[in-house]
This record gives C-alpha cells, sequence and structure tokens, in this order.
C-alpha cells in the first residue's frame, strides 16, 4: 500500500513563451503565443494497492486527485485589429481544474507455460480520469466543463514475445474523445474524437552484439476526427499513415 502528495509545478514550453504573433490578413485571424504565461501548479494525491504474487507479475490499483491551478490550454477568441475583427489563438492561463479517477495495471509473463511458449506475456493499463473547470462567460455566468486535452477513458494494451534472441510486440492505444481547447461562445465547443493506434515492433539478435529491428506504427492505419459539439459537424480529419523502420543496432 503506498500514499503520496506532492506539490508539483511545470513551466509553460519556450514556445508557448515565445513573442510570437503570425497575421493572416486574407482570414481575419492572428495566431500568437503568450509570454505572459504563469506556469503550471498542482496539488496531487494518491492512494495505490499493489500486489506482486511471482517475479514480473503485478497487479495493481491506484486512486488519484489533482487540483491543477492555472494549467494551459489553448482559446479562441476575437479582438479588433487594424479596424476590424480578427480570430486570436493563443495559449492561455485556465481557471482552476480537478482530476480525480483511478488506474487498474496488470503485466503478466507467461513463464509458467513449457518450452517456446514460456516467452508469452502481457502488460496492460487501464485509466479513468474524470474532470472539470469552470470558465467565466461574457455575461457574468459560469459554466462546467471537462478539462481540455484530458479523456474520461484510455488504456494500453500489449501482448509480447520474448525467448531465443527474438522479441515481438503488438500495442494498442486508446483514448476516448476530448475537449481540444477552452470553449468560446462564439466559436463552439472543439472536440477531438475517440481514436485507437496499434503499432507492431520486433527484433532479432544475430549476436550478442549485433541486432536486426523492424518496426511498423499505426498498422491500421488510424484516423484523426476532430468535430464542433456533435460529430455530426467534422471541421478537420488527419490521415497519418503507416510508417515502417528496419534498423542494425549494435552494442560496443
Amino acid at each position: 500500500a503506498r500514499g503520496s502528495f506532492a506539490r508539483v509545478i511545470t513551466r509553460p514550453s519556450l514556445q508557448d513563451l515565445s513573442a510570437f504573433r503570425l497575421v493572416d490578413e486574407v482570414n481575419r485571424r492572428i495566431t500568437a503565443r503568450n509570454p505572459e504565461l504563469d506556469p503550471f501548479r498542482a496539488n496531487q494525491y494518491e492512494f495505490s494497492l499493489e500486489y506482486y504474487p511471482n517475479k514480473e507479475t503485478q497487479l495493481s490499483a491506484t486512486v488519484f486527485f489533482k487540483d491543477i491551478e492555472t494549467f494551459i490550454s489553448q482559446e479562441t477568441s476575437f479582438i479588433p485589429f487594424n479596424g476590424e475583427t480578427y480570430e486570436l489563438r493563443q495559449p492561455v492561463n485556465g481557471n482552476d481544474a480537478f482530476i480525480h479517477g483511478v488506474e487498474l495495471n496488470f503485466q503478466q509473463p507467461f513463464t509458467f507455460l513449457p518450452g517456446f511458449l514460456a516467452g508469452f506475456g502481457i502488460a496492460t493499463n487501464y485509466t479513468l480520469s474524470k474532470s472539470n473547470f469552470r470558465e467565466e462567460l461574457e455575461d457574468g455566468s459560469t459554466e462546467t466543463y471537462a478539462l481540455p486535452n484530458n479523456s474520461e477513458h484510455s488504456y494500453n494494451l500489449v501482448f509480447y514475445y520474448e525467448k531465443y534472441g527474438f522479441m515481438f510486440r503488438v500495442a494498442q492505444n486508446y483514448r476516448s474523445s476530448f475537449l481540444r481547447e477552452i470553449p468560446n461562445p462564439v466559436d463552439g465547443l472543439k472536440y477531438r474524437d475517440d481514436v485507437r493506434i496499434s503499432d507492431v515492433s520486433s527484433s532479432y539478435d544475430l549476436t550478442k552484439n549485433l541486432s536486426l529491428t523492424f518496426n511498423v506504427l499505426n498498422i491500421f492505419n488510424a484516423k484523426r476526427y476532430e468535430y464542433i459539439f456533435d460529430r455530426r459537424f467534422m471541421d478537420n480529419v488527419s490521415f497519418f499513415g503507416r510508417t515502417y523502420q528496419f534498423g542494425l543496432r549494435a552494442k560496443f
């Protein structure tokens, strides 16, 4: 059993802090950074139960709560510029946000199986993460939303084989839909749809110091869909395709 409390701080990226502004006069849009950003600050509480029935086997459950101050997210607003109204997109500090949830982990090598079957194994985790923050609207009222970029459901699932100098892994990562940025009453609630991405990695040891590798990323050619308010109102579809990687690794 483990319990912990932490007061943490994370500085904004140098890119977000840069004095940068790009003006698109055709579409009346300004893309900017924000040198006045405050860092992330948060109070984190965790409690976990972990069970290790034998070597390399783990079963655990963790309950967590995070109180986040001045989190950083993208915001879209409208400002007067050169006598016209322009759309301004930039990172800003939001109001306080709260995240709570549970994380489950399971890892099991099948070393109890006979012969070559002993090389198989599984490693998986699942996270339920619920969040909320309050946004003040122009009319003075407040509205509660989920924290931008936080998926309520996510998991990683890995099946692997490691024996006789050969390694093969199939991994799938999933995250449910989430709010992309701080809501803007004029521009709408922008979401990114849930997505599953599967990868395959393998290697073979030719000698003690030399091995071949072969990986396929996004093997099922998953696509990223983004929409406003509802999945019927799609505003962006991104295609990344598959990536094939061959390699030769040497140790000296």
